[in-house]
């Protein structure tokens, strides 16, 4: 990976993890209740409330998925922009463990659609949508955005190197004939 290439990542890398603090702090949303009570949630705050109402599951759950997939994510590709050996060397475990970590890292997002469309539907609330969501997704897209960047540029080095497997010995369509 060139100079360039890891100055790159390493500075989305940077923004994401601003976005991703700010995510954390900024009202994900509003909730208007009867026209009268309005309540506005941060990440952070919830998790506290859920901490504070003895929702132990639920805050096991949400911190997991909402603050340390995303933060081990962000920790595993900054050490694979770094530090290029280890990189080489862990490459299909390191793969693996971004590829599980991203498809988790979006979770309290869709969490937060739900509960929208749910709390809109049942006509129990009003749920406005604040800021804090789409900079928390956008810090995990801006994540994916790397970790496949990431991949790529791997991938790349791996074949110039030689050090992708050969092709398989049976072709696709070879393979498709003999199942026939």
């Amino acid at each position: 990976m060139s100079d360039r290439h890891t100055v790159m990542l390493n500075f989305l890398l940077l923004i994401a993890g601003g976005l991703f603090a700010l995510g954390i702090c900024a009202p994900l949303m509003s909730v208007q209740k009867w026209l009268v009570f309005t309540q506005t949630y941060t990440l952070g705050t919830g998790l506290l409330r859920l901490f504070a109402t003895k929702h132990y599951v639920l805050f096991l759950l949400v911190g997991t998925f909402s603050l340390a997939v995303p933060l081990v994510k962000l920790g595993l590709l900054a050490l694979a922009c770094n530090h290029p050996s280890w990189t080489t060397a862990h490459s299909p475990r390191l793969l693996h463990w971004l590829a599980l970590c991203g498809k988790w890292s979006m979770l309290d997002v869709f969490l937060v659609a739900i509960l929208i469309t749910v709390g809109t539907l049942r006509g129990i609330a009003a749920v406005e949508v604040q800021y804090g969501l789409y900079v928390f997704a956008a810090a995990m897209l801006l994540l994916h955005f790397v970790t496949c960047r990431l991949e790529t540029l791997m991938q790349q080095h791996a074949s110039a190197n030689g050090l992708v497997e050969d092709a398989p010995a049976v072709s696709e369509p070879q393979r498709l004939r003999k199942r026939s």
